[in-house]
């Protein structure tokens, strides 16, 4: 072997034991591989060596971050990417639960509104259907209180009992009598209910006493409402009497111009009715009374 040959063979032996401690290996395909290990592994395509190796491998489990941006960049998106608008421009914001409350309150307490009356005082005229009899519909358990309340009225009640247009009962006060007090009220709507006690004195003279009485209301009250209740009776067979002073008050009424309401027609207290009336046969119990008011309201309502 000549001296040529003897370095190369030195030189090669050279060449592989530096190879073996230099450290290089490759990535043992048959070994799992994280995810992210693996699809690195796919990308780069080539041998990777072991500090390599240690750093994907922290990758595969360290969450992924976010790349930083220049300010630039920064700026750049925050141009070109509009802003998303705010809740409360698109979105208008609920009204307040006090608010609500309030307007709930005053929807619940707010009055009815059946007729336009110029004045909100109620006056009533009559006899003991109005005035309330042996603890019956005495105060606020009678219709004029209740039909006043659910209009938010005041209440002037100047009824006597025993009373009529003619008759004058056994405290000699007719109807008559009691219009002054009514007047010096400036009541914006009037309600005359009588002639029940009136059925021995004729439909005639019921019906002449009557025509004064809402003469005189009409020409000192011109912007008032009136209202004329025909005779109430407490059963389904009133005596003709009562019919002819029915049929003189509707007319009286429609001379005046004032709304007529016909209890004798509508059948106030007949059939099963009639229980709302007290054990004397004549007068309305607290019921009875609810009953009356709850067709005054009826027939106001149909004004509007």
């Amino acid at each position: 072997m000549d001296l040529v040959t003897l370095f190369a063979g030195i030189a090669l032996l050279s060449v592989v034991t530096i190879g073996s401690t230099m450290g290089v290996v490759a990535i043992d395909t048959a070994l799992p591989l994280a995810p992210g290990v693996a699809a690195v592994e796919r990308s780069a395509g080539g041998a990777i060596d072991e500090r390599d190796h240690r750093s994907i491998a922290l990758a595969a489990t360290t969450p992924t971050m976010a790349p930083s941006r220049s300010p630039a960049v920064l700026a750049t998106t925050s141009a070109s990417t509009p802003a998303p608008a705010a809740t409360s421009a698109t979105t208008p914001a609920p009204a307040s639960t006090s608010a609500l409350a309030t307007s709930s309150t005053s929807a619940k307490a707010a009055p009815r509104r059946a007729v336009d009356v110029p004045r909100p005082v109620a006056a009533y005229l009559g006899d003991s259907y109005t005035t309330g009899w042996s603890d019956a519909g005495i105060g606020k358990r009678g219709w004029p209180a209740i039909v006043s309340a659910s209009f938010g009225w005041k209440t002037v009640n100047r009824a006597v009992a025993g009373t009529g247009f003619v008759n004058p009962g056994w405290t000699a006060q007719r109807i008559r009598s009691r219009v002054t007090a009514v007047l010096k009220a400036r009541p914006g709507i009037v309600f005359v209910a009588g002639g029940h006690n009136d059925n021995r004195f004729g439909s005639r003279a019921t019906g002449k006493a009557a025509d004064a009485v809402l003469r005189r209301l009409r020409r000192e009250l011109p912007d008032a409402v009136i209202v004329v209740i025909g005779p109430i009776w407490a059963n389904g067979s009133p005596p003709a009497a009562i019919r002819g002073i029915r049929t003189e008050l509707r007319r009286q009424a429609a001379t005046i111009g004032a709304v007529f309401v016909d209890p004798i027609r509508e059948g106030w207290f007949t059939g099963s009715a009639e229980r709302f009336i007290l054990a004397d046969g004549i007068h309305p119990s607290n019921a009875g009374h609810r009953r009356i008011a709850a067709r005054v309201l009826a027939a106001l309502d149909a004004l509007r």
